[in-house]
């Protein structure tokens, strides 16, 4: 019933709990190339001018043009997800479009986030986590690659739709390699005892401690 007031299908709510792994767990496959993560790495600070604290893990998503406001629209859903189940994330959207209609495609984007946040809410008042619309070519270089650095997760609109994405990030994480073979020194038997002598011996066996006994019996 949650799910049907906020608008979210139950195969949604799956795949956001899925994007939710590589916020909560330490999954490079969604994340740019370790030289790039290393190249961007700047203290928090940086981010304060744009409203991010940076104490929150990040979910990124660069969008170019109309194509990708659906993925916005989506992640914009998990977003609203995530605050109703109390994992807290900031979203931060990068719009990259050329600076001649960067502008308008921004209005786009922030009207499509006031829309959404008309929406009914069923997050309590106490749930973290924003959503940041910021454009590319107004953010100086060293904030874009600080974002690519620090997000969790970095989703592009170019790339398909999100299950895409995050399918394409199952596919590439190798596979972890199956537990080494322990071997376990087998121990040294004792020399068999020597038959005891028995009495009343017929060719085949006789009597040892009271019980009959077979003479090729160890």
């Amino acid at each position: 019933m949650q799910l049907r007031h906020i608008g979210i299908t139950p195969d949604e709510a799956n795949l956001f709990q899925r994007l939710a792994n590589h916020v909560l767990y330490s999954d490079p496959t969604l994340r740019p190339p370790a030289d790039v993560i290393k190249r961007g790495l700047r203290k928090a600070s940086t981010l304060w001018a744009h409203g991010i604290s940076g104490d929150l893990p990040i979910v990124l998503v660069r969008i170019r043009d109309d194509e990708g406001l659906a993925l916005v629209r989506q992640l914009l859903r998990a977003h609203e997800y995530w605050r109703l189940k109390q994992l807290a994330v900031d979203l931060v959207v990068l719009n990259e479009r050329a600076t001649s209609y960067a502008q308008d495609f921004q209005s786009s984007i922030e009207a499509m986030l006031r829309m959404n946040q008309s929406m009914p809410k069923l997050a309590s008042d106490n749930a973290r986590g924003s959503v940041y619309v910021l454009r590319a070519d107004a953010i100086p270089q060293e904030t874009r690659s600080l974002l690519l650095a620090c997000s969790r997760a970095v989703l592009d609109g170019d790339s398909g739709t999100l299950a895409e994405q995050i399918n394409r990030a199952r596919e590439r994480k190798p596979g972890s390699p199956p537990p080494a073979r322990r071997f376990y020194p087998v121990e040294q038997q004792d020399a068999p005892l020597p038959n005891p002598p028995m009495e009343f011996f017929n060719g085949m066996g006789g009597f040892c401690g009271g019980w009959p006994r077979i003479s090729d019996c160890p």
